[in-house]
Parts: structure tokens; sequence; C-alpha cells
């Protein structure tokens, strides 16, 4: 991770970390997912933690954060409403 971070920095490119089996694991004394711009998890069944489907994303740069609250769900804002009506994000796993 330290030659990727080292390489993305002098290029100026973003370094996303696929840390999908690593919740809870650590690097170099940093949590695995924290090294790069973006951490993505993964919490479908087969890993650490399961919900059945769905994952986390980890930053803290706030512009990608700002980024990714409005993709999530399908780009909808948490309580607008809709013909007076609350929307919550769809979850059919429920």
């Amino acid at each position: 991770m330290k030659v990727l971070r080292e390489f993305a920095d002098k290029k100026g490119i973003m370094l996303i970390e696929d840390a999908a089996h690593a919740i809870g694991c650590y690097y170099d004394k940093r949590h695995v997912g924290t090294i790069s711009d973006v951490g993505i998890f993964s919490f479908s069944t087969p890993k650490i933690i399961t919900t059945g489907q769905g994952g986390m994303i980890v930053t803290n740069d706030k512009q990608i954060y700002e980024r990714a609250m409005a993709l999530k769900d399908f780009g909808r804002e948490i309580g607008v409403k809709t013909n007076g009506k609350i929307i919550f994000p769809f979850n059919y796993w429920l």
C-alpha cells in the first residue's frame, strides 16, 4: 500500500482501496480502507459483517463524501417529501 499511495500521490490520481473482506484489519498500524482516498467495504453474504446486501464507503475528503452522498440511493435525498409522504431508501431485504 505504501508504494501504491506514493505512486498515486506522485501522479495526482485517486487511490481506492477494495477492503471488502478486511473489516477490522490493519496494515502498518492503520485500519485497512483508510490508507487511500476512498475505502470500500461490502456487507454481502460471505463477508465478515453481513446484511444480505449493501456496503460502506469511508473517506476523509469532504468533496468525495458530498459526491457519494449525492449518488447514494439513486440520487434521492433523505427526507424529501413527495405527494405529502417522506421518501425513505428502498430496502427489499427487510
